[in-house]
């Protein structure tokens, strides 16, 4: 019998269930042949999912991937594959084996799923494995949840395995058989109080399981025969607890749990939802309401998939007459063809005019030609168009490029500000748009002030902010006319975990004057667009508060043009990505945001005192 003892080992206690962000860790033994086995239990049969990945996304290397319920081996970066070989259609809510292995010697690559081989020629010349990643994203951006393989509970992986050599088949056998009988399971749980509260949970008679793997209802999750979870509201959750066998044989044991309690008072709307009304995937909401008391929210329809790189966007549009409650149908606000199809369109950044009292909507938005990927390379270009509406959003003005007026030939990378533009009270109109020059990748990007002082008829720019990495930006105008800028960034092309803010003030000569950027620890940021909206003496701030998943929407509070932020509020614990805040014609705020990349795009309200039970937004911290 061969030894099996591999050369790195991970079990799904340390990988995790995927749910909140990939596991990932650096390689010791770099084999240029090699072998990656790994039980997968995979959920969803829909779209593409990369697995197990080998080396950084972008990079060659290599990918067990599902896409469309088969399985296939990769070697490439994760979206361009230069070799590929497809297995059988894997059984979905079970478990099972899946091995990639690379025979340097020979050129070949096979991929093993279950008990059947098939192989491909490569040239992996001078490529070796250095990364690894399970649940690994298809955007190296860090978006794409619907593209990722346990997000959503759409699937684990357990017992990764790494092997410096080529197994034989015989050896790859041996690994995926499934024995033994189901474990026994059941839940025993003890809740301290009422909401919000700790509920204690233990997975009893499961001593012969690998792993007890929880859902609680919410959306969250865990591992552990013994675990601890925080219900922040009253009301029923169905809790299931998954015992796996170490045999691969597992038994799902389920508990309704009743709190009492504090209630959600948070209602969510849904206003764009994926799959209806001729598009796809919705992604990228704005939102502003217009002069006549009416909401505009504003999304990217993409046509065929939820992919940053898909060919066909359009920009759309609903209304809402009730602040939020209910949305009418869908418009089509801006689609442009050509002889081939239709044009990428990206995006949108409207505002509403109220320092001139004309009700104006402006809207920004980008025509793409090439993906953002292939712009930074120097491939195609980026075109911003701006378009008028004079009634409140019901008819739209032809679009006119202005990409001239704000740019130059090399930023080959122009946003406008993600979310809602803002004005000053002289009635300058005012984007924190988001550049890259020249070579510079899309993590090597830069800030840059554009506006309009005629109400969209004409546009200017300044020089860029100086710091690189300063990505999809949010802004507020300040009482003093300055500009609170705060970016989505990264440092040295890695996220850098939290929020980069900096002022820009415009001088008398026209130029604009950037301070020194700062790195603001207490706004955590996992890689993401954010929101902020000055407030009469209150700025807030909207984001996913979580260091590395898309999840755990929260709103912040500052008194103090954004140096401190003392008091939050979680307003979605589940998957949450881009957002904008809104005030309504009531008085209240509005977040319209994406709940994950496969929830669409909703929208909740609140009054602000009272989420934050009347709490003293003074105090430091």
């Amino acid at each position: 019998m061969a030894d099996l003892t591999p050369k790195a080992r991970w079990t799904i206690d340390e990988i995790g269930t995927l749910d909140e962000a990939s596991f990932r860790t650096r390689l010791d033994a770099r084999p240029h042949s090699f072998t990656i086995t790994a039980w997968l239990y995979p959920v969803r049969s829909a779209g593409r999912q990369v697995v197990v990945r080998l080396n950084a996304l972008e990079a060659p290397g290599w990918s067990l991937v599902l896409d469309g319920g088969r399985l296939s081996a990769e070697f490439g970066t994760a979206e361009s594959a230069a070799a590929r070989v497809d297995g059988q259609a894997v059984a979905f809510e079970r478990w099972v084996f899946a091995a990639l292995t690379m025979d340097s010697a020979a050129g070949t690559m096979r991929l093993t799923a279950g008990t059947t081989h098939a192989l491909v020629r490569v040239d992996s010349a001078g490529v070796t494995p250095t990364l690894l990643i399970v649940g690994g994203y298809t955007d190296p951006a860090g978006g794409h949840y619907d593209h990722t393989f346990g997000r959503g509970g759409t699937g684990w992986a357990d017992d990764v395995r790494l092997y410096d050599r080529v197994l034989a088949e015989d050896d790859l056998a041996e690994l995926a058989a499934v024995s033994g009988e189901p474990p026994v399971v059941q839940i025993v749980w003890r809740a301290d109080g009422e909401a919000p509260c700790d509920v204690y949970f233990e997975a009893v008679g499961s001593a012969d399981a690998r792993a007890i793997v929880w859902d609680f209802g919410d959306g969250s999750s865990a591992i552990g025969r013994i675990i601890v979870h925080r219900f922040a509201y009253a009301g029923e959750y169905s809790v299931r607890a998954v015992a796996i066998g170490a045999g691969y044989q597992q038994t799902v044991a389920q508990a309704a749990v009743i709190l009492a309690g504090a209630a959600d008072p948070l209602r969510r709307v849904p206003v764009f939802v994926n799959g209806a009304e001729g598009h796809a995937c919705y992604r990228i909401p704005s939102i502003v309401c217009a002069a006549d008391g009416d909401l505009l929210a504003f999304a990217e329809g993409r046509r065929d998939s939820c992919s940053d790189s898909t060919p066909v966007i359009r920009i759309v549009c609903k209304r809402s007459t009730d602040n939020g409650a209910t949305w009418g149908p869908l418009h089509i606000v801006a689609r442009h063809t050509h002889d081939g199809g239709e044009y990428a369109l990206m995006n949108a950044s409207p505002v509403v005019d109220t320092a001139r009292k004309t009700g104006r909507v402006i809207l920004l938005y980008n025509l793409m030609t090439a993906d953002e990927w292939a712009l930074a390379r120097g491939e195609g270009r980026n075109h911003t168009y701006c378009i008028i509406s004079e009634d409140h959003g019901a008819t739209w003005s032809a679009p006119r490029d202005i990409s001239d007026e704000i740019g130059r030939p090399e930023w080959r990378i122009q946003r406008p500000m993600l979310g809602h533009a803002v004005q000053r009270s002289d009635g300058r109109i005012i984007h924190v748009s988001t550049i890259t020059i020249g070579d510079s990748s899309v993590f090597d990007s830069q800030n840059v002030l554009i506006w309009s002082d005629d109400l969209g008829r004409t546009w200017r720019h300044a020089e860029p902010c100086w710091t690189i990495g300063l990505n999809e930006a949010t802004g507020a105008v300040l009482d003093d006319g300055a500009v609170l800028i705060n970016s989505r960034a990264y440092i040295v092309g890695e996220p850098a975990g939290r929020r980069a803010q900096v002022q820009a003030k415009f001088l008398p000569d026209g130029r604009v004057l950037y301070f020194p950027v700062k790195y603001h620890n207490t706004l955590i940021d996992s890689a993401v667009q954010a929101s902020m909206l000055k407030l009469d003496t209150r700025l807030l701030f909207c984001n996913p508060a979580h260091p590395t998943a898309r999840r755990r929407l929260t709103v912040r509070v500052s008194t103090d043009n954004g140096h401190h932020w003392p008091a939050s509020r979680e307003i979605d614990p589940g998957p949450a990505s881009y957002s904008d805040l809104v005030q309504q014609a009531d008085g209240k705020i509005g977040v319209l945001y994406e709940r994950g990349n496969q929830g669409g795009i909703a929208y909740v309200n609140f009054d602000l005192d009272e989420l934050f039970h009347g709490e003293n937004f003074s105090k430091q911290g």
